[in-house]
């Protein structure tokens, strides 16, 4: 069902029709003779300008030559200027194109139609209004009562709304009339004197235009995200203020829900202490035993950019020794692990990094189901601890520290996630088992980021 006016059909005679489009054949208009000349000789288009401006006209001509002149547009032509056109059974391809050039060239298409065609048009304009007249009270009639049944049924779904988000959404110019401009859409600030939040509404955009059109009226976005939701009002402060109150709203959602994400990891390697022997407190430390799944708690680096998950650290025995594959959301790479600093000064840092990567594929996925992480640490790290399996051996230097320092000295390189940007380790770096089952580990590092 439409809500425009349906104009009368149009009326035939011969190989003409008239309608609301004026006199037609075969559905195409009479194109006028200078008009007809450039489109079937669009090489001689002549316009001012230069060789360079002619190319362009001519190229255009073309162009527009191929898009129009068809068998069927020819045809319509020819019958428009009275040309009778060849028999199609008689006709090639290019026949009736050949003799609509000819009569042009030749004169026999001018600007006055032959009068015979004229006085068709003339009888089917008289007979098509005497018939479209009433028609087309009728159908202002049937329009008319159509628009009045639909803002009617817009209106009943507007009233059943139960925010101002979703009354903009429905329709916008609707939500204006209640909420800032009076019957006659000019500014009445008496309906709605403080802030709406227009929470479930998506058009940002289009509001911020529309309000822009009613002098006084506010707008400012809080949120991040799919969760921006625009507040509109008078009063510019409070307008801001509410915004705010998104802001603060929606960082409070992310820390419970990073508060759950972490007791979620606490739940589980709390279930996992459970499951150590006693004699795993009495193994003397050595580097090996650092290996594992870390869960990390940094507040430095979560707070400037939310993670949807806790940041991972895997370290395996790798080719280069003790080597371990970090995920920190906003950045990811390598680390090599050493019980000196001295250890890690022959590294080389442009080793391929996809050759330690293939290593951590190749350890017992069951690892990972076995240890888990700990407790939070100021900028660093978190642990999981060792495995009871047995481990490969790896030829390197010594690699037993002492039990009392239990501390090791890490190099790293990594990349930004979102710029690609690589980012080398600036030799502060290092990390210390903190307790006697090697569950827990602190450690710091360097790491400078751009901010936006």
């Amino acid at each position: 069902m439409t809500n425009w006016v349906v104009p009368l059909a149009p009326l035939r005679s011969g190989r003409f029709s008239y309608g609301s489009d004026g006199l037609m054949s075969k559905g195409r208009r009479r194109v006028d003779a200078p008009k007809l000349r450039e489109l079937l000789f669009p090489n001689e288009v002549k316009i001012k300008g230069g060789k360079l401006a002619q190319k362009y006209a001519e190229q255009e001509a073309n162009e527009q030559a191929k898009r129009i002149v068809k068998k069927k547009w020819i045809i319509a032509q020819l019958t428009h200027y009275g040309v009778a056109s060849l028999p199609r059974a008689r006709a090639r391809s290019d026949e009736n194109k050949e003799l609509l050039c000819r009569s042009v060239k030749e004169g026999k298409v001018m600007r006055y139609r032959p009068q015979h065609i004229r006085d068709i048009e003339a009888a089917l304009t008289l007979q098509y209004e005497e018939k479209n007249t009433p028609h087309m009270v009728l159908e202002e009639q049937r329009v008319s009562k159509l628009i009045e049944e639909q803002k009617g049924l817009k209106t009943e779904g507007f009233e059943k709304l139960s925010t101002p988000g979703l009354e903009a959404a429905y329709v916008m110019a609707m939500f204006m009339r209640k909420y800032f401009l009076n019957d006659g859409g000019t500014p009445d600030q008496s309906k709605a004197p403080g802030p709406l939040v227009l929470t479930g509404f998506g058009d940002r955009s289009g509001m911020h235009n529309r309000a822009q059109q009613v002098p006084g009226l506010e707008t400012y976005s809080g949120g991040e995200g799919n969760a921006r939701t625009i507040v509109v009002g008078w009063d510019r402060s409070a307008v801001w203020g509410a915004a705010g109150n998104i802001d603060s709203a929606q960082r409070a959602e992310h820390e419970k829900e990073k508060e759950f994400e972490w007791a979620e990891v606490m739940k589980k390697h709390g279930s996992f202490i459970k499951s150590l022997p006693k004699s795993a407190s009495r193994q003397a430390f050595s580097i090996e035993q650092a290996r594992g799944s870390y869960a990390i708690q940094c507040d430095k680096i979560t707070s400037e950019w939310p993670q949807g998950s806790p940041l991972k650290l895997r370290i395996v025995l790798g080719l280069q020794g003790v080597v371990g594959m970090f995920h920190f959301g906003v950045i990811e790479g390598i680390m090599w692990f050493e019980v000196n600093e001295e250890g890690l000064l022959g590294m080389e840092h442009d080793e391929d990094e996809s050759q330690d990567e293939d290593n951590f594929e190749d350890e017992d996925e069951d690892e990972d189901e076995d240890k888990l992480v700990t407790n939070p640490l100021p900028p660093s790290n978190k642990r999981k601890a060792s495995s009871t399996a047995a481990r490969p051996t790896v030829k390197r230097g010594k690699s037993t520290s002492t039990r009392q320092s239990r501390r090791l000295f890490l190099k790293w390189r990594g990349r930004e996630t979102g710029e690609g940007e690589i980012q080398l380790d600036h030799g502060n770096s290092n990390m210390a088992i903190s307790t006697s089952f090697m569950l827990r580990a602190l450690g710091s590092t360097d790491i400078f980021l751009q901010t936006s």
